[in-house]
């Protein structure tokens, strides 16, 4: 596949490492197929949800200088306005 990222070099050291996640934008979509059962606690995915936003808004940054907080006051509207559309 063409395309793909690549996997952390952390993942190689850690023999139990899972992939949690995989994604990818399909006629302007996201397609996803995740692990649902991660964690036994429901609210990692809180914290997992939170990490990513910052791994985006640090890269937004390095790319285009656009603040960090910018960034994460705009990604958590943004999800929240879209779970409400979901409901």
């Amino acid at each position: 596949m063409t395309n793909e990222i690549i996997i952390p070099p952390a993942v190689e050291n850690d023999p139990s490492a899972r992939e949690l996640a995989r994604g990818w934008i399909v006629n302007r979509r996201l397609s996803l197929t995740l692990r649902d059962d991660a964690w036994p606690d429901i609210g990692m995915w809180g914290i997992a949800f939170a990490d990513i936003a910052r791994h985006v808004a640090d890269g937004l940054h390095k790319i285009d200088g656009i603040s960090v907080n910018e960034s994460l006051h705009q990604i958590g509207k943004t999800f929240f306005e879209a779970l409400e559309k979901k409901k």
